[in-house]
C-alpha cells in the first residue's frame, strides 16, 4: 500500500482488509517524521493473524514492539505519532527503498533482512 508521508489513515483500512498469514507492506515514502504505526497497531496485527510489517517510514513504541514476537521492518523510529488525514492507495505496487513489492509476491525474512520473490517468479519454479 502506499500513503502518505507520516499519515496511517489507509493503514487501518489495510488492516481491517488483511487476512491471516498476510504481510501489510507500506510506502510512506521513507520519511521519518511521523510514525505510520504504533505498538497499538502491531498488537491488532498480531491478534488478526498477520505475518508482519514492512514500513518505508517510521514507526514509535519500539520498547513494546521489540517485546512481541511479531515481525516489524521499518527505516528508522520517531516518538511523533501519525497523521490520519489521506490519502492513500491499497493493493497496489509499493516501493521500499527502491524495491517495488506487488501484491501477492512473496516475501521471505530472517534477522538480518528481508527478499521480495514476485509471485509469478515463484509459480514457474513450481512453488
Amino acid at each position: 500500500m502506499k500513503t502518505r508521508a507520516g499519515d496511517n489513515l489507509m493503514v487501518h483500512k489495510a488492516i481491517d482488509l488483511a487476512k491471516p498469514g498476510d504481510v501489510i507492506v507500506v510506502d510512506a515514502g521513507g520519511v521519518l517524521t511521523n510514525a505510520v504505526i504504533g505498538e497499538i497497531m502491531v498488537s491488532l496485527a498480531r491478534k488478526k493473524g498477520f505475518a508482519g510489517f514492512i514500513i518505508d517510514g517510521a514507526i514509535r513504541d519500539v520498547g513494546s514492539i521489540s517485546k512481541e514476537i511479531f515481525p516489524v521492518y521499518t527505516r528508522g523510529i520517531t516518538n511523533r505519532g501519525p497523521y490520519k488525514d489521506g490519502p492513500g492507495e491499497i493493493n497496489v505496487p509499493a516501493a521500499i527503498d527502491g524495491m517495488v513489492v506487488h501484491p501477492e509476491d512473496i516475501i521471505v525474512r530472517d534477522e538480518d533482512g528481508l527478499v521480495v520473490v514476485p509471485l509469478k517468479n515463484a509459480k514457474q519454479m513450481g512453488r
